[in-house]
């Protein structure tokens, strides 16, 4: 959707606000729908902007998977001209960053103003020589199943040599553990698929503020009460790479269809003593939700 420029400008100056007040605590920092050039965010190089308050700090990475000259739809006020992606920012420089693509899906010609999917993927060295790879998805949304479950088989694929790995971001699924209501199952556009456990090697660990929802449905100007709202930002880590805390910081949606997520993680046995990864230890975060990997 297109709000006006004003209320764009506030949004994306909120959204630097928010990313500002914790980044001293951060390590890396995760985003999706990054507009570079887009009629609907008035052609502001959101990517830019980012990078003008960040890229001091933090290595910055882009990655596109939606870049069309024009879509047509809706009729009567067509999204246009898009240039967006995934932005990665890593207090540490990797070895690698890479655009990783998912599986295609979709018949022509809707699938040439289609996005097409990827993850932003780097990977830092580690002391004893190994790498963590740190990769920021954004998962197909509006399709019968069958384009989310071929990548999340390729996306198993990815990690499966991988002893030290974290995947986030937006998986437009539902996490183990998590019961949608009525509402989110009957949706007639947009229904998360829910992943199961069984699925994904028993040893992975699934982060999830199974207490909180991260994304809202577009509908409707958000009323608390009636809104439909979901769970479809979480992490998914190897079994070296332990989740300690995650939290959905609940903003109310005020400048995004998605609240923010904080993660804790720690890395074992990789050469030093324990290596904080994610997050700093603060008191802010340290009051985070745990979420207990047998309760997936």
């Amino acid at each position: 959707s297109r709000t006006s420029r004003g209320r764009t400008e506030q949004n994306l100056k909120a959204v630097v606000s928010f990313i500002e007040k914790y980044a001293s605590q951060l390590d890396f920092i995760f985003l999706q729908e990054v507009d570079i050039e887009a009629k609907r965010s008035y052609s502001i190089n959101e990517y830019d902007t980012l990078v003008s308050r960040f890229g001091m700090r933090f290595k910055h990475y882009f990655a596109p998977n939606f870049s069309v000259s024009y879509v047509p739809i809706p009729v009567r006020d067509p999204i246009g001209a898009v240039e967006a992606g995934l932005v990665t920012m890593s207090r540490y420089t990797p070895r690698e960053a890479m655009r990783v693509s998912f599986p295609e899906g979709g018949s022509w010609p809707v699938k040439i103003f289609d996005l097409k999917r990827c993850m932003l993927s780097i990977s830092v060295p580690l002391p004893n020589g190994e790498l963590l790879w740190l990769n920021n998805t954004h998962n197909s949304a509006y399709d019968d199943g069958k384009q989310r479950a071929a990548e999340l088989n390729y996306l198993r694929d990815f990690v499966r040599d991988k002893p030290y790995f974290v995947v986030a971001g937006d998986w437009n699924s539902n996490p183990p553990g998590y019961k949608p209501s009525k509402a989110e199952v009957e949706d007639e556009h947009f229904s998360p698929k829910q992943l199961n456990r069984e699925d994904f090697n028993g040893e992975y660990h699934f982060a999830a503020d199974l207490r909180s929802r991260t994304a809202r449905y577009g509908y409707e100007p958000f009323n608390r009460a009636t809104t439909t709202q979901t769970l479809i930002d979480f992490a998914l880590s190897s079994a070296k790479v332990k989740p300690i805390s995650v939290r959905c910081i609940d903003l109310g949606y005020e400048n995004s269809d998605h609240n923010p997520v904080i993660y804790r993680f720690v890395i074992e046995n990789s050469g030093n003593r324990r290596q904080k990864v994610a997050a700093k230890h603060k008191a802010d975060i340290d009051s985070t939700i745990t979420t207990q990997e047998d309760s997936l």
